[in-house]
């Protein structure tokens, strides 16, 4: 299933989400077409490897390795999920505190990663995007998504309640943290993400939403 858009009102120009999944595709493709020499000595001194939590390094790294992907699939399905959680979620925050969510959901993200156990680099822009689901959970739990769902060659399009979608995912991924084990995908990267953008959105709906509500 591909989350596409919700029926929340908001603005479709939503400028900090659009500026992230610029710099998101931009930074991707400036990677895919270093020459091979030059790549490895960039890999080696930009991308965040477990190892790094305890210098001062972890911060950079993990910065720039959030804007990078491994392949065009990797960044096309990450960039749509952008878009479908973003652009609400900036509505409602604003651009510095939805800048501060990603943020701080990727860095989590990529902390968790690194006390996980595993030695592999990690790159992409799941755990800060985990957090914008999570806190879009949150922040809209009667929402609506309109979705694109794909079995084998039949593709259909259909509303999908957004508490539906987000906690089946947030599923996968724990069942994928404790059971699969092993795989390309950074479980432990989301989960750090998702836990980070429970926080800020519970935070966000008692102490902003709900006093925004008693002021009207």
């Amino acid at each position: 299933m591909f989350p596409l858009f919700d029926d929340i009102s908001k603005s479709w120009f939503g400028l900090i989400t659009w500026f992230l999944i610029a710099i998101n595709i931009l930074a991707t493709l400036i990677l895919f077409f270093i020459p091979g020499s030059l790549f490895l000595i960039f890999w080696e001194n930009n991308i965040l490897v477990p190892g790094h939590i305890n210098t001062i390094s972890f911060l950079y790294r993990a910065i720039i390795s959030m804007h990078l992907h491994s392949d065009y699939f990797h960044l096309i399905f990450n960039m749509i999920f952008l878009f479908a959680f973003g652009l609400s979620t900036e509505r409602m925050l604003g651009r510095t505190k939805f800048l501060l969510l990603y943020y701080f959901s990727g860095l989590l993200g990529s902390l968790f990663y690194c006390l996980s156990g595993s030695t592999h680099p990690i790159i992409g822009a799941s755990g800060a995007i985990s957090g914008l689901m999570a806190a879009y959970l949150v922040m809209f739990p009667t929402a609506r998504f309109f979705t694109m769902l794909m079995i084998f060659w039949v593709v259909r399009f259909i509303y999908v309640p957004a508490w539906i979608y987000i906690i089946y995912w947030i599923i996968i991924q724990m069942f994928g943290l404790f059971f699969i084990g092993g795989s390309n995908i950074a479980y432990s990267s989301h989960i750090g993400g998702v836990a980070f953008g429970l926080l800020f959105g519970i935070y966000y709906r008692i102490f902003i939403m709900n006093k925004m509500g008693a002021s009207q």
